[in-house]
C-alpha cells in the first residue's frame, strides 16, 4: 500500500474542485476586437478583508466587489504595443453557492508592508457570522466555516490540518476534525479561527 501526499491549502483544494462552478466570474470585455484580453477570468471563492474580527459589512464587500470596472485597458499584445481600448469588468456571482475567503487587516497595522501569507487567522464567535446574505436578490445560507490548525508560527498558507464548522438547520453548530472519532456539538459563542465561509441556496 502506498500513501499519497495531499498537502495542500484550503484555498487550493476549493480552486481545483470548482474549476466549472467558480464562486464570481469577471467577464472582461475591451472597446478593441481584437484584444486577447477578452476572456473571462473564474475565481473560486472572494477574498475579503476583515478588520477587527468583524463581519458586519461582509455583505456590502462582497457587493462592491461585483461593482462594474472601467478603464484603459494597456494589455500589451505580443508585438510589446499597449491596447488604447477601454476595459469594462462585470462580475457575475455564483447563482447556487458562495465560498468566501476572510483575511485578517489589523485597523492600525504597525507594519506598513502588510504581507496576507503571515497575516493573523480572523477570530470570530461562531453566532457573529452572518446567517443569510441578500446578493442581487438571491439569499445564501451560511452552511459552514473551514478554519486551518496553524502552527505556532504558522503561516495563513501553510498546510496543515483542517477543521469545519457546520451549522445545522436548527442554528445548532458541530466540530468536525478527523483526529477525533465523531463530530462534537460547538456552542454558538465559540471564538473560532474563520479561513473560509461556505454559503449556499
Amino acid at each position: 500500500m502506498k500513501l499519497a501526499s495531499c498537502e495542500t491549502t484550503v484555498g487550493n483544494i476549493i480552486k481545483e474542485l470548482l474549476i466549472l462552478l467558480p464562486t464570481i466570474t469577471d467577464n472582461i470585455k475591451c472597446t478593441i476586437p481584437t484584444c486577447t484580453k477578452n476572456n473571462p477570468l473564474f475565481s473560486s471563492y472572494i477574498t475579503i478583508l476583515v478588520m477587527n474580527g468583524n463581519l458586519n459589512l461582509l455583505e456590502e464587500d462582497i457587493k462592491a466587489r461585483l461593482m462594474v470596472e472601467t478603464s484603459k485597458c494597456q494589455n500589451r499584445n505580443r508585438k510589446g504595443v499597449n491596447c488604447n481600448g477601454i476595459r469594462t469588468v462585470e462580475p457575475k456571482i455564483s447563482a447556487i453557492h458562495l465560498f468566501i475567503e476572510l483575511l485578517n487587516w489589523e485597523e492600525n497595522p504597525t507594519n506598513q508592508n502588510f504581507d496576507s501569507e503571515v497575516a493573523e487567522q480572523v477570530l470570530i464567535n461562531l453566532e457573529n457570522v452572518p446567517q443569510i446574505l441578500n446578493v442581487n436578490n438571491v439569499q445564501y445560507h451560511l452552511r459552514g466555516i473551514c478554519s486551518h490548525a496553524h502552527e505556532v508560527n504558522g503561516q495563513i498558507n501553510d498546510i496543515g490540518h483542517y477543521r469545519a464548522y457546520c451549522r445545522r438547520n436548527g442554528g445548532n453548530w458541530e466540530l468536525y476534525d478527523d483526529q477525533r472519532l465523531k463530530s462534537v456539538p460547538i456552542n454558538s459563542k465559540t471564538k473560532v479561527p474563520c479561513e473560509l465561509l461556505v454559503y449556499s441556496i
